[in-house]
Formats: C-alpha cells, structure tokens, sequence
C-alpha cells in the first residue's frame, strides 16, 4: 500500500466505514490489530489518517494498515470506555507510541478502613478497595462522588477514624451529612449498611433506591412539604442520570453474547458481541455466500459457538434465529436465550445488528469471492499447496463427557457442501472413559481413506498440531499417494501446515479462510448431531 495517499482497497474500506459514534481497530495483513480508537464519526476521522501531513509514527502506521474493522456505538461516551478497554485488552503496537499514558477515573470505596471514605483515583490497585469505572472524565466522576455523599451519609474528612478513639468533629455532623463516626462509635453497624447500599447502587442495582426514594417524595408532596420533595426529586434525577455513566446497564456480571444478523443478494452477516462484567470483551462476524441456506449457515454458527460458551451465559438473538439457536443451545446447562422486543437487551441487540448491516456493506463491495474456483486459486496460492483444492474433507471429533465418541466427514465440491458424501464413524480406539481427540483423528483419518474411493484434493482437520500430526501419521502408514492435510484451529483460527514450522494466519476476511471456516464448521455440526443422535436414541441426521 502507498504511504502518502491509500490505494484503490483502502479508499473502498474508508467509504464503507460507518459515519456513527464507536471504535475503529486497524489491522495489518496478518491479521493483527496494530492501533485502536475512538470516534464521533467513525468515517470521518480514519479518512483523517489518509490525508494532510502526518507525523514518522503515524506515516509508519499508516503503511501498515490492511483492513479496518469497526464496532458502532450508541454514544461518543460509550465509545471513549470502549477504547480504554479494548486497548488494554489488546496493547496494541501504536497505541502504546502514539497515544499518552493516560488512564481514566474510578471511584474507590477504602473497605480496609473500619468507616471507608470515597475517593477519586487513576490508579486501579490490588489493595482490598472496591473500585467502579473507569469513567469518562475527572469532572464527571467528582460529581457522582458528591452524589453519592448527597444520597448516603458518608464521611467526606480526610482523618484516620478508628471504632474506640474520639476523632475531631468536622461541620458535616452538624449539617447533617455525615452519621459521625469520628465522635459516635456505636454507629458502626450503620455506617456498614450504607457503605453497603452505596456500592449496590454502584453496581447497577440502584432500582430500590429509587423505589424508596420516590415513595418519601410522595409522602413529603402529601404533607404540602413541597421544598424537601424537590430536593429529593433532584436525587431520582441524578440517580438515573448516573446509570447511564456505567459501561453497561445488564442484570447480572455473567457473559452476556448479542447476537446480529444482516443478508444481502450475496451474503449471511453474523455479528457476536461478548460482554462480561458488564464490559464489553469482544466483537467477531461470520459471514457465509448466499448460496448457503440460512438455517445452515446459523447452525453452523451456533455449533460452533456453543464450544466455547462459559457457565451462566445469557444469549440475546432475533426472533428469526431463535428457533435455531434454541435447537442448538438447549443442550448447555446454566445458559439462558432470549428474544426481547423491548429494554435494554433489544437495545443492545439492535446495535448488534447495526454493526452487522455496516459490517456486511463493507463486506459486499470488496471482491471478496468473485467465483469458487478463483477463492480455490487464492487458498492454493496464500497456504502454499500444489494445487487447486477443489475436493476437501473436512473431519472433527465429538463426545459426551469422554464417552460415546464418533466423528465426521464432510466432503465440499468447488467450494459447496456435497451431503450425499457425508459420513461418520463410531470411535472404537480410545476406550478410557475420557476424550482422546488426537487418537480419535487419527482412526477417522484411516477408516476415511479405506471408505472413499475418490480422495481429496485437501484433507482438513478441526484442531491443532496434534490432531494435524495424528492424521499425517494416519496418511504416511497409506503406500497410496495422500492429499495435503492441514489443521485449523479455533482459537486465533490459526492454519496447522505440515510444511511450514510455524502456523499460518491469514487476514481475517480472506475468502480462502471463510472457505475452510465453513468446511470445519460444518464438520463440527455434522459430528456433533450424531453425537446427540447416539445419546437421545435417534438416528435422524442431517
């Protein structure tokens, strides 16, 4: 790519990019997000990139990029919490040159001290205090410090105050803002309680609070007492405002995943959005052509992300995916699905679907899959095989607890699934009583060379180098000619090769990757409904 202006890919990324509030993450071609930031406008600022005078650092950045991927938000400030966090998750290379070390403001409640005291920090320490944040601004923070102090009798004094010495009395005991703890040491219990209800209210869970305080402004508007109603009225106001300064207004800590679809004349979008701890993780799409029907292209989705789903999920989709999803999810324990039509998870998911439309414009106008034979072409070249892998068999293992093992073979032609190929097989070489993948491959691999007469072009395996291993052994205990093989894991989705030293990843839109995705994704669904299939008794498979 040229370093002074962007060649003819970038400009079409720049012009698809979104004009909403969110985060940009530029990439390099191997995949790797090299810089991350915020924007009102995510299109207007990254073009900022490609114009005008630039400083060393950022010419150099500029050089690098290959593909930018955005995640839109609902407002600038969402987007600026977004930014803190995604680049701490990811540190990325250019973030740490050009960006100031700067972090951003916590509450800190002291839970070390006998009376905690509320402070402002910057600094997040391992030190036994409870902290909230971080928050958009210093400005912003104070104030919800002082709230904080206006709704809970708190100490605001800087002094050391133990539960057996008299402390110096300060003017908030008189004015009533704070229960004394300096002079009335019987107040512990108390103090306890509201320190406890001000970190209820920090968390999220501020609706009795509320409750409460709307029921005592009624009351003092019954009493004609018209001034301390107002005065409480303020509070409410406050208190929701504030709500609103939290990263993410769910019910519960546990891994909440929002679930956005978009299809166009050319492809199925899938946007996944993760949040845990009430902060948003991660975002990733999938996206398959067309001609693959949507109930198949969400199954294979959904298979595939049920692996990894972590205890206590809640699952947010539309209701066009919920039957699908409830087909292949109702078999995780402690996960809950949802459809909402209405609050905060149908606001969260239509975001989830916006960044799906945006995410599939972009997608649409690169020339990503012009025709199989040339995303055949591009996957010879950019794996380094001999030849064009118009024939693959894709192959992945399935268990119940370690017991009632079986595994797949999926057979794609010119990049299309051919179901009539389709086979499985029992496992009988791993007897244990506990999952053995890489012995559990290597007996598909030999019981798949013994079953077809035709052999493949590219043989692929779900895993990583110890399942690419299994099989190749399998292959060189053949005298028969055997098919390239290669691995292709999950996590990263880095490729396995037995002629390269280290693992190949190539960039995450290539249309050669989105192939051997839904060969492996679809090998894992296909493993994974006889696995059910053997355990319910039935033997439907499709």
């Amino acid at each position: 790519m040229g370093s002074s202006t962007p060649d003819h890919r970038v400009r079409s990324l720049i012009k698809d990019l979104p004009t909403h509030p969110g985060v940009y993450q530029m990439l390099d071609e191997c995949g790797t997000i090299i810089y991350i930031g915020k924007a009102k406008n995510i299109k207007q600022r990254v073009s900022q990139y490609f114009v005008g005078k630039r400083d060393l650092k950022t010419h150099v950045m500029v050089g690098l990029i290959h593909s930018i991927r955005p995640i839109i938000t609902k407002t600038e400030h969402d987007a600026l919490l977004l930014e803190n966090q995604l680049i701490k998750q990811h540190q990325p290379r250019f973030n740490v040159l050009l960006k100031d070390d700067k972090t951003y403001p916590y509450i800190k409640i002291t839970l070390n001290d006998p009376f905690p005291r509320i402070l402002i920090t910057r600094q997040k320490k391992n030190d036994g205090a409870k902290y909230f944040g971080p928050y958009t601004t210093f400005g912003s923070t104070k104030k919800l410090r002082q709230v904080l102090h206006d709704l809970f009798p708190i100490r605001d004094c800087k002094q050391h105050i133990d539960r057996v010495t008299h402390q110096k009395k300060c003017i908030q005991l008189d004015l009533g803002n704070c229960i004394g703890p300096c002079i009335y040491k019987n107040t512990f219990d108390e103090y306890q309680h509201h320190i406890k209800q001000c970190i209820l209210f920090l968390n999220g869970k501020s609706r009795d609070i509320i409750d409460a305080l709307t029921n005592d402004m009624l009351a003092l508007s019954t009493q004609q007492a018209y001034e301390k109603a107002a005065l409480i009225r303020n509070k409410i106001q406050l208190l929701e405002s504030i709500q609103s300064q939290q990263h993410v207004d769910l019910d519960s800590n546990d891994d909440h995943f929002f679930i956005g679809f978009s299809t166009n004349e050319r492809f199925h979008y899938v946007v996944c959005q993760h949040f845990s701890n009430k902060r948003f993780i991660s975002q990733h799409g999938h996206y398959a052509p067309l001609s693959v029907s949507f109930d198949a292209f969400c199954a294979a989705f959904f298979n595939h992300f049920s692996d990894a789903l972590p205890d206590s999920s809640t699952i947010v989709v539309d209701s066009q995916m919920l039957p699908v999803a409830q087909e292949h999810l109702d078999h995780q324990e402690k996960t809950t699905l949802h459809s909402p039509k209405k609050g905060r998870y149908a606001e969260l998911l239509t975001m989830a679907q916006l960044n799906a439309q945006k995410s599939l414009i972009g997608l649409s106008k690169q020339d990503i899959s012009p025709s199989p034979r040339s995303v055949l072409d591009l996957l010879k070249t950019d794996v380094g095989l001999q030849q064009q892998p118009r024939i693959i068999f894709g192959c992945d293992i399935s268990h119940f607890y370690g017991q009632q093992i079986v595994s797949s073979v999926v057979v794609f032609i010119d990049g299309q699934p051919e179901k009539k190929w389709y086979r499985h097989f029992n496992i009988a070489s791993v007897t244990s009583g506990k999952s053995n993948d890489v012995k559990a491959m290597k007996e598909t691999v030999l019981r798949l060379m013994e079953h077809f007469e035709m052999a493949p072009d590219l043989l692929l395996i779900d895993g990583g180098k110890g399942q690419l291993n299994a099989a190749l052994e399998a292959l060189n205990s053949r005298p028969q000619p055997h098919p390239h093989c290669i691995a292709l894991a999950k996590k990263n989705e880095l490729i396995f090769t037995p002629f390269k030293p280290t693992p190949l990843k190539l960039p995450y839109h290539h249309a050669g990757l989105n192939l051997l995705r839904f060969v492996r994704d679809e090998a894992h669904r296909f493993a994974l409904k006889f696995q059910r299939s053997k355990r319910h008794g039935s033997s439907s498979l499709q």
